[in-house]
């Protein structure tokens, strides 16, 4: 990875702790996936060699463990697996696999989930002021709807997942009406998989701003 600056270590939520001064920038491997979890892995040096020769513990070096998060610079945010420990004559190292913290919208759960059925639990009906005098919706419930997030489907996704919300999405897609009877999956799940396949979209996740991006297939748009 070219030009990469700092990586700082951080307890859950993104709370800074210190920037790992002993990574081997020459063992980084950054992986994009559209409709999956970016991944990145690195090694960390247990010991670093100071100006004067001596050697000394690197930054953060016994923090480094599970569910604690990385941020690499300018890209994004990375929850930590348990790191593999590798001993060597005079030489100790961590290899660090990381993968977005979008992974936390595998642990929100989307329960009897329904839109656009006009039955009673559908979302639609539940809105504020938008039932007809006949008993219909005046509204139903379109892909995005940045005015009103009880006929928002994003939002309404969304809702569960403290932090997260919609960024960039195509025109085309906001109007768009789908209809989903007792989802019951999580979120992360739903989005990538059940809606994308339904929409034909692609989402991304903006680890830094804890935001959805959507684009049309075959590919993100620039």
């Amino acid at each position: 990875m070219k030009n990469l600056k700092n990586i700082i270590l951080c307890k859950p939520g993104k709370v800074p702790v210190c920037q790992l001064n002993g990574v081997d920038y020459n063992t980084i491997n950054y992986t994009t996936k559209f409709n999956d979890l970016d991944e990145i892995t690195f090694t960390v040096d247990k010991y670093i060699t100071l100006r004067d020769g001596e050697s000394v513990k690197s930054n953060g070096y016994d923090n480094i463990h599970a569910f604690m998060e990385v941020y690499i610079e300018d890209i994004g945010y990375f929850q930590i697996r348990e790191p593999e420990i590798s001993n060597e004559i005079n030489k100790e190292t961590k290899t660090v696999t990381g993968v977005s913290i979008a992974t936390e919208l595998l642990q929100k759960d989307l329960v009897g989930f329904t839109v656009n059925t006009s039955t009673t639990a559908s979302l639609e009906m539940l809105a504020d002021n938008n039932i007809n005098s006949l008993g219909y919706p005046n509204e139903y419930i379109t892909f995005y709807n940045p005015t009103n997030k009880q006929l928002s489907l994003l939002d309404l996704v969304l809702e569960k997942a403290v932090g997260w919300s919609v960024g960039t999405i195509d025109d085309f897609l906001k109007n768009q009406r789908y209809s989903f009877d007792n989802i019951n999956e999580n979120i992360f799940s739903f989005l990538t998989k059940t809606l994308s396949s339904t929409a034909r979209c692609i989402f991304t996740f903006d680890t830094i701003n804890k935001t959805c991006l959507l684009y049309t297939s075959p590919s993100p748009r620039d």
